[in-house]
């Protein structure tokens, strides 16, 4: 009888996957993971997206300074944001302090977008000037712009969704 308990309490360990749906997420792990993933991103483009519009014929050094800076805020932006949303324990914490610290990070990220999308818009405004003389550059700002609307507005609805669905966990 002994060698059965000690067999039970062998195979019920924490990382033996005992749990069911052990590995679904929360929806403030998702947020974490989405910040994460978009800051990532960000560093990289940050370094690249230079060199590239560099080889594309972008000479101005405002131009490419202002893109990486840009980029490079963002990243910052977001890392603040995942590492806030990270802190938040909802086992520790009171509903009222989970709910507070949620909302001022969906304002923060409501107002990063508000602040960084006149800058991006005049950015490439700027940008489709400089490069007036490659038409076809100037066609493939705009149909990115459009293209990249598109998506921001997509990946800005899954964010507010997850907010949501945070909120109501």
């Amino acid at each position: 009888m002994k060698a059965n308990w000690q067999s039970a309490r062998h195979s019920i360990t924490p990382g033996s996957g005992a749990v069911p749906d052990d590995s679904r997420k929360t929806y403030l792990q998702r947020l974490s993971h989405k910040y994460n993933r978009i800051r990532i991103f960000s560093l990289i483009f940050m370094i690249l997206g230079p060199m590239i519009l560099y080889n594309e014929g972008v000479t101005s050094v405002w131009l490419l300074a202002s893109y990486a800076i840009l980029l490079g805020v963002g990243s910052i932006v977001d890392h603040y944001l995942s590492l806030s949303i990270r802190a938040i324990d909802p086992s520790l914490m009171s509903v009222t302090e989970v709910m507070r610290r949620i909302l001022n990070c969906r304002k923060i990220h409501l107002r990063w977008v508000v602040i960084v999308l006149p800058i991006v818009i005049f950015w490439c405004a700027a940008l489709a000037y400089v490069m007036q003389a490659n038409i076809y550059f100037v066609y493939g700002i705009c149909a990115g712009g459009i293209v990249g609307l598109v998506i921001g507005v997509h990946v800005l609805l899954r964010f507010l969704h997850d907010y949501r669905a945070a909120l109501r966990e």
